[in-house]
């Protein structure tokens, strides 16, 4: 492939005066980025981004965002984002439809007073809340005043995140330093503003707006590997298996599990071991407000390149007298020229650099002469390419650290957006670092994304709240295959009803509203009872429907093949072939793309862009149609009313303790006896026993027999997991879980004060009382597979009927609720 190069290092400016010729030498070499020194920063941050995510830290703070999974493109809802910038805050409303990638957006941008970088922060969290109340009596007039409407929080700082809708400030950065704030939960901080001005909205997510561009670029482009920002900050965000995040180890998490890492890399280097300094960026370190903080973001990112630019003119015109006898007093003030600067002066292309006199005199108030406006364009050229190219760096550290060969890198931020060769140099760099061969295509090109800080969060509160409507029956069908090996399937006009019984283990039985599954304008049953039941193969079938995942349609039909009935899956996907522009954007000379950030017109990339193709893949299923009278005789169990009822924790954090106690009960059946006793208490649901109290043990036989684990719950909100033999004692307590309120209009108050869980609530009232304790004795190995069905999110309601049986309600996410929408869990209880 080829596309537009430029010369490394920028050649020397011609016809300028011979005694500038060595000074302006020497600069270059300052801001020299030779491909090895490329190389060797590259590996020094491929070092720090692993450190960045072991206990002990490192410059790199390698950020847990608690986002867990891409959008499917089915997500829907409307949800309002608030994005705290370096210079605006901008409120939107962005609405999601059910159709795949469709959304609808409407925002409006509040500038932020100067005076709010350093005031008390309790000061600029109630400018916000004052914003975000305006936007809402301006395009949510009717809203009711007891609903909040749900609204995700962007917030480009480096902050730590204890859970989706919690983060601690760690330190502020773009010259913001207000006090109160580090140190502390900033959602609380801005809810509590919300509230004392009465403005109706949940926070639901705190995303920062690299996240939200990765979240919003893989909306569009399953291909994408990496989110970045480059505009007044840079920082990148990508996906990372739990496996290779030791800080993580006490989450619980599973270690093939996923999560989005905010590395916040403008960081990078803060101990000073590989980057060459030059003594203008030592200047803006000095006079910047977080003096050792953010060097390699002082060194590259937008905010600050106009600024190196201008103290490298002030230095020749103090020294070597560029613009000699000339009134350039406004090269004394700080910041003065922004990034903008730079990219309109490379945009002009005359020979005399007409368009540079102009921009000299329009930022500078100086009269150029010819020389001078060519030194002045050979020092953009040097800053710029020493920027795109350290930029390049941290992009090829993550790949190499996640061996991505190939991908999109999805950057949003004005600076790269629309500063052209700035994104032609980087993807130069690129091919310096990784070692492509000259006649291949970019592996991994740069793709321009926009508003990750509206859409994205806006996503990221529909994958928060349960909104997204997953990959249901593929993501169904996959918690299902481990327990049996067949289910019968009914299919009615609204309903569609499905059972597993296996021989032994757990049962399952659920019913979902038809647009749970299918597309209700496209449903068509046609049988003379209005039901067709049929018995199929699960593994099949899941099989068939993980082939639709990412498909723009999938349809299923019912048909034959000679005397053999089958479902017939026929899947349309689409597919792009890389075009021959590295950097992936078209022309951007239409009016109105450079607004906020000062950007003029200038020429975009030209290349031919990517193509579309679509695929057709047909998959078939052998199934076997049922009479009703062979199904007539099925019914769930009958179970009386239970003891406990309580809503479970994390089932994916509940799957991973179990999974530890039922490995270490297997290895301890098998072991010489060593008496182990272990007790773990949590108040927090989501907080999984420490390690000391799980061993690390060898995979079982596994032929060996199942051990029994031993569930129990109280009406008081806590939860025991537990397993016992003769040389092992260990379990795990959660508390402050919900016991979920009874309907009162399906019982009188004397009916209800008579089950036997207010029994239970009143024998245990305070919560610690053996008596009060309802407990099953379950397969662990089937348990297991049971909570597989966390990978859907769901609600589960867990119902205890005492050394008898559990049984789980299941409640998705989405569009379903209530009883048309459930899976019904039965496990029988072990005697002792």
């Amino acid at each position: 492939m080829q596309f537009q190069r430029f010369p490394y290092p920028p050649s020397l400016p011609a016809e300028v005066p011979e005694d500038l010729l060595p000074k302006l030498s020497e600069l270059q070499e300052e801001f020299g980025t030779d491909k090895d020194h490329l190389k060797h920063v590259t590996d020094h941050f491929i070092k720090e981004l692993e450190r960045g995510l072991t206990e002990e830290g490192g410059d790199i703070p390698m950020n847990i965002t608690w986002v867990t999974d891409f959008p499917t493109g089915h997500e829907r809802g409307k949800f309002l984002t608030l994005d705290l910038g370096g210079t605006n805050l901008r409120v939107c409303e962005v609405s999601l439809s059910a159709a795949k990638g469709d959304f609808a957006a409407t925002q409006r941008k509040y500038k932020l007073p100067g005076n709010l970088r350093s005031a008390p922060v309790i000061e600029l969290w109630d400018f916000i809340a004052e914003c975000v109340h305006l936007f809402i009596e301006e395009h949510h007039s009717d809203c009711p005043p007891d609903e909040k409407l749900p609204l995700a929080f962007t917030f480009s700082y480096p902050v730590l995140q204890t859970s989706i809708k919690e983060g601690i400030l760690q330190r502020w950065t773009k010259d913001y330093n207000c006090p109160g704030a580090e140190g502390n939960d900033i959602v609380a901080q801005l809810a509590a503003s919300m509230d004392k001005k009465q403005v109706p909205v949940e926070i639901v997510a705190l995303v920062n707006d690299t996240t939200g561009t990765l979240i919003a670029t893989a909306y569009r482009d399953p291909k994408v590997c990496i989110g970045s920002i480059f505009s007044t900050g840079c920082n990148s965000a990508y996906m990372e298996v739990c496996s290779a995040v030791p800080k993580l180890k006490h989450a619980g998490l599973p270690p093939d599990s996923k999560v989005v890492i905010n590395t916040e890399c403008g960081a990078f280097d803060n101990s000073c071991k590989v980057l060459h300094r030059t003594r203008f960026d030592k200047d803006i370190d000095v006079c910047s407000p977080r003096q050792g903080q953010q060097l390699y973001e002082k060194m590259v990112a937008g905010r600050y390149l106009g600024e190196i630019v201008r103290r490298v003119l002030l230095e020749l015109h103090n020294t070597h007298s560029l613009f000699r006898d000339q009134d350039a007093s406004k090269l004394n003030t700080p910041h003065i020229l922004e990034a903008s600067f730079l990219s309109n002066v490379e945009e002009d292309n005359s020979h005399l650099r007409e368009g540079v006199k102009g921009l000299l005199k329009e930022h500078l108030g100086v009269e150029s002469t010819v020389p001078e406006r060519r030194i002045t364009r050979f020092l953009v050229e040097i800053v710029g390419t020493r920027s795109a190219r350290l930029y390049a760096c941290g992009i090829a550290a993550i790949c190499k650290k996640r061996n991505i060969k190939t991908g999109v890198v999805g950057v949003d931020g004005a600076t790269f957006n629309y500063y052209t060769r700035f994104r032609l140099r980087v993807a130069q760099a690129m091919r310096d670092i990784m070692d492509w061969p000259e006649d291949i295509q970019d592996p991994i090109s740069f793709e321009v994304s926009e508003d990750g800080s509206g859409v994205g969060a806006a996503l990221i509160a529909a994958l928060t709240m349960g909104e997204a409507q997953p990959e249901l029956p593929a993501e169904l069908t996959a918690s299902l295959t481990s327990l049996g090996k067949v289910c019968w399937l009914r299919l009615e006009d609204s309903i569609v009803r499905f059972t597993i019984i296996p021989d032994q283990g757990t049962q399952v039985w659920a019913q979902l509203p038809v647009d749970a599954i299918f597309e209700p304008t496209t449903y068509t049953l046609e049988s003379n009872s209005g039901i067709i039941n049929l018995e199929v193969p699960i593994g099949a079938l899941h099989r068939a429907l993980r082939s639709a995942n990412g498909a723009n349609s999938a349809q299923i039909r019912l048909t034959k093949k000679g005397s053999v009935p089958l479902l017939a899956l026929t899947i349309l996907s689409s597919s792009w072939t890389t075009g021959s522009n590295a950097i992936g954007v078209g022309n951007e000379e239409d009016e109105g793309l450079f607004p906020d950030e000062g950007f003029g017109r200038g020429g975009g990339g030209t290349g031919t862009g990517p193509r579309e193709r679509e695929t057709v893949i047909s998959q078939e299923v052998p199934v076997k149609v049922l009479h009703e009278s062979a199904v007539e005789g099925l019914h769930e169990p009958r179970c009386r009313d239970p003891d406990v009822h309580i809503i479970l924790p994390s089932l994916i954090h509940l799957k991973s303790i179990s999974e530890r106690f039922t490995k270490l009960a297997t290895i301890d059946t098998k072991t010489p006896s060593t008496t182990t006793t272990s007790n773990t208490t949590t108040n927090n649901p989501t907080q999984p026993p420490p390690s000391s109290a799980v061993p690390t043990t060898t995979a079982p036989n596994s032929n060996t027999a199942s051990p029994k684990l031993e569930l129990s719950a109280n009406m008081h909100g806590s939860l025991k997991l537990a397993i016992a033999s003769d040389s092992l004692r260990i379990s795990s307590v959660w508390t402050d879980l919900v016991n979920p309120a009874l309907d009162p209009a399906q019982l009188s108050q004397s009916e209800m004060q008579e089950l036997p869980s207010e029994r239970m609530r009143r024998l245990g009232k305070d919560g610690d009382g053996e008596e009060g304790w309802a407990r099953v004795r379950i397969d662990g190995r089937d348990w297991g597979r049971v909570l597989s069905v966390g990978r859907l999110s769901p609600k589960v309601v867990a119902c205890f009927i005492n050394e008898t049986a559990l049984v789980l309600y299941v409640y998705l996410p989405g569009s379903w609720n209530g009883e048309d929408s459930c899976l019904t869990y039965y496990i029988n209880s072990y005697s002792t």
